[in-house]
This record gives C-alpha cells, structure tokens and sequence, in this order.
C-alpha cells in the first residue's frame, strides 16, 4: 500500500514588519498605532521595472526607519527609488498626466500594495495596501512616513487623483 500524498510546503515569506503608523494630528485623541505589514504579493502586467513590487514595499518601508538620505520635496524621486529606477518624469504631476489611462485609476482610493497614489498639483506616494501609505514630508519635511490615506487628506487637503500602475516608462 502506498503512503498518502503529501502537499508541497507553501513558500516561506519573510517575517512580517512591526511599523508605526504616525497618528493623525488633526485627529482628537490619536494615538500612536502600530501594524504589522506583510508586503502584499503585487504585480501589475505589462510593467516592467528594475525591482519587484515586494522590493519597492521593503525599501520603502526601510526608509522610513533607517533613512538613507532626506527626502524633502523628493517624493517622486523615493517612489522611483523604491523601483529600482534613477530617473522618470519631471514631476509627479507630469507623470500622472503622461501615464496611459489603462494604468490609471482616477478617483480610486483603495490602492492596491505597490501602486503609486497621486495628489494634485504634484505629489505621489507608495501604496501599501488597505489605505495606508508611504509619503514624504506628510508629518515633517524630509521624512518618510507610514500614514493613512485619512491622514493625508486631514493633513494636506490635496485633491486626490487616484492611482496608477508603477509604469515609469
């Protein structure tokens, strides 16, 4: 008689990060919140780019904690960083308007992890899924934080725009 089958190991991922969630400062009573994020398995067919989605997420996440520079007035710059990439467009505006409309979301808060969230007149940030986001200079200038999208809006007051696919062609 022949033993049972076994099913295969599911795939081991990385141990889950504890990072904080800056509170809300317009919000009564907030306090400091902390998450446990697991980079969300993303892809986004079609895009092509020096690092993974995973890889983004991490960087990003990294920066936050262990900065490797300031970001002041450089979020375009730490979301093609977290890509792997040098260099895309001028601005974020410019890119949001150059990208095809079948990478864009206008509108659409729930971004998916990985995608990039843009603000009008010219900011972007990394979506980490669930309405939470990497943004610079959001709660101080020249820092990464982890924010809600609740948090961005009380904060900034921006006109969202939506999301969109990280095509930096």
């Amino acid at each position: 008689m022949a033993a049972p089958a076994t099913a295969p190991a599911a795939p081991q991922l990385p141990p889950a990060e504890l990072i904080p969630i800056s509170p809300n400062p317009n919000a009564k009573g907030s306090k400091k919140k902390f998450a446990t994020f697991q980079p969300g398995e993303c892809s986004f067919p079609g895009v092509k780019n020096p690092s993974s989605c995973d890889k983004a997420q991490r960087w990003a996440i990294n920066q936050v904690k262990n900065p490797s520079q300031g970001w002041s007035y450089l979020c375009l710059s730490f979301v093609t960083h977290a890509y792997g990439r040098s260099s895309g467009a001028p601005t974020a505006s410019a890119m949001w308007d150059g990208l095809s409309n079948k990478r864009k979301h206008p509108g659409d808060t729930n971004a998916p992890a990985g995608a990039l969230m843009f603000w009008g007149p010219n900011h972007v940030a990394l979506s980490l899924g669930n309405h939470v986001l990497i943004s610079t200079d959001i709660l101080g200038s020249g820092d990464a934080w982890v924010v809600s999208y609740a948090t961005m809006q009380s904060v900034w007051n921006l006109d969202y725009l939506g999301w969109a696919e990280p095509d930096f062609s």
